[in-house]
């Protein structure tokens, strides 16, 4: 039988793995230069704001969003839609919708 603990546990893990949109307002110059600087490294915008928000994470001490959701990184560096091949092609069963 499982014990209360361990149901949270459960829960807990399965809930870092879900992705949720998260809006944010920022000044237009901000959004150009963020757009900017993840055409330049070969990224999307999102990972990059996900790199930002881990350092920043980090830097107060706590786990960051890699270290809680092991598969997201992986998300990320998906390409194109959710019915892309690129998508299908990828080895990640997390739950990212």
């Amino acid at each position: 039988m499982t014990d209360q603990r361990e149901i949270e546990q459960i829960d807990t893990a399965q809930k870092s793995e879900v992705v949720r949109e998260v809006r944010i307002r920022l000044p237009k110059v901000i959004v150009l230069d963020l757009k900017l600087q993840a055409h330049m490294a070969g990224t999307t915008m999102n990972a990059l704001i996900a790199g930002y928000i881990d350092q920043g994470l980090k830097e107060a001490g706590r786990p960051g969003v890699f270290a809680r959701a092991k598969r997201f990184e992986n998300y990320l560096r998906r390409k194109g839609g959710r019915d892309s091949a690129a998508s299908n092609v990828s080895e990640d069963d997390g739950n990212f919708t």
